[in-house]
């Protein structure tokens, strides 16, 4: 891996074709600490646990996890209440919150509305990877690899926090490229401006 991942445990929430990845690709790559994974599919969680790719078997996951990154890969119109039931679930130390979604100014004005304490520890990311196809059968370690992820701060987050959000979809195989929220989402609202963003 080109960078470390400096958590001791991830949970990804949304386990289909770009959360399936992460769980693969963190395998794949030898994570040595824990990884949970959750879906309203339960299969796919099932699916997920028989192959040796996350640690529960169902929905419930321990709540005190230690040094814990939350990825969040749900659609855009389920994000808020996948917040707010993962958040008050948990009772991490040391937690950072980061999300997989292709629009970013609804998810900032989301966490405003929000506990400011998930605010600051929410740095916001894009992994520009996909497939015709979807869901988890369908993901792939490899799949982002050599791809590029969008990091999107806000004015609250701690640059060591940005900077371990990074590194980990770094070790994953992406390089990383900072934007604003705002400008991510004109940006990538703009199709014609895709060559400028990516280069």
């Amino acid at each position: 891996m080109s960078s470390t991942i400096d958590f001791k445990n991830v949970l990804v929430v949304g386990i289909g074709l770009i959360g399936g990845s992460i769980i693969r690709a963190l395998k794949d790559n030898s994570f040595s600490g824990n990884v949970y994974g959750i879906d309203k599919n339960k299969g796919s969680v099932t699916s997920a646990y028989d192959l040796g790719f996350i640690q529960n078997k169902d929905t419930n996951i321990p709540k005190d996890l230690d040094d814990l990154l939350v990825i969040f890969s749900v659609p855009v119109l389920s994000i808020e209440e996948a917040i707010s039931q993962i958040s008050s679930r948990l009772n991490a130390k040391n937690i950072l919150y980061t999300d997989t979604l292709s629009v970013k100014s609804t998810i900032l004005n989301i966490l405003k509305e929000l506990d400011n304490n998930i605010l600051s520890k929410f740095v916001l990311s894009h992994p520009i990877a996909g497939s015709e196809q979807s869901g988890f059968n369908a993901s792939s370690p490899s799949l982002f690899q050599d791809r590029l992820s969008i990091i999107c701060p806000n004015e609250e987050n701690l640059e060591k926090d940005v900077s371990k959000v990074e590194d980990f979809w770094k070790a994953l195989g992406s390089y990383t490229k900072k934007l604003s929220a705002n400008d991510h989402d004109e940006l990538f609202g703009k199709t014609s401006h895709m060559p400028h963003v990516i280069a």
